[in-house]
């Protein structure tokens, strides 16, 4: 899976990640130092290079975990250290070990169409890192934009992540959500447009419209790309 290139970028950035024999995960300690500017909409993250003087705004954090993260499909990063595991932290609270969430259903199919470690490292691992950090240093808070989780978080990122070139491969990781599935499948392959005031799949049990909004717009972009087809 892995490139000349992103070997390459392996040892000489982080040569305590190690590549396992068989170069199907890489373990081991990762350390960054990065700042996050919460005043700044956009480029609001920045990863702090060795040797870097420069003068920045904003929250800056150095830290370092020892992390695995195997390489089958879209590469799964588990962190080996002791954190609490809550939502919150965007772990995924169904696995035994610490699997981080780092991006939406869509963002990840969309990452995998020209995979590189390097970007995959700076993009997703080193932010999800440095917002535990930010968690436990600064705020009880996660410092970015996020989904929710499960079924909401997937609808969520088929609307905010445009999912339409992914709607077959969506369909199929939204049939796992096998109790929401029964609620959302007549509702998908009914002709008629869905409803605001079915009620939310969270606990709430609010309009959906209003309760999780991006969630209700992923929806009706999903049954009108199903629709769509002839």
């Amino acid at each position: 899976m892995l490139s000349k290139e992103d070997k390459e970028y392996l040892l000489s950035t982080h040569p305590l990640l190690k590549l396992s024999e068989d170069e199907k995960t890489i373990k081991g300690s990762i350390s960054f130092t990065a700042v996050y500017d919460s005043n700044k909409k956009h480029d609001s993250f920045t990863i702090i290079g060795v040797g870097d003087t420069g003068t920045y705004a904003g929250d800056l954090l150095s830290g370092s975990f020892n992390v695995s993260i195997e390489l089958s499909g879209f590469p799964k990063l588990v962190i080996l250290d002791k954190l609490p595991k809550e939502a919150r932290r965007h772990f995924y609270t169904d696995c035994d070990d610490l699997v981080a969430c780092v991006c939406g259903f869509v963002e990840q199919m969309r990452f995998m169409q020209n995979f590189n470690l390097k970007d995959y490292i700076e993009l997703k691992v080193v932010p999800f890192l440095f917002g535990q950090l930010y968690f436990d240093n600064i705020k009880q808070n996660w410092p970015f934009p996020a989904y929710a989780h499960n079924t909401l978080g997937l609808l969520e990122s088929y609307y905010l992540g445009d999912g339409t070139e992914f709607r077959n491969d969506f369909l199929d990781r939204l049939r796992l959500q096998k109790s929401d599935w029964v609620i959302l499948e007549p509702v998908l392959y009914n002709k008629q447009k869905p409803r605001g005031h079915m009620l939310c799949l969270c606990p709430r049990k609010d309009f959906i419209r209003r309760c999780h909004a991006d969630a209700w717009e992923g929806l009706k972009k999903l049954h009108s790309d199903i629709h769509a087809t002839p």
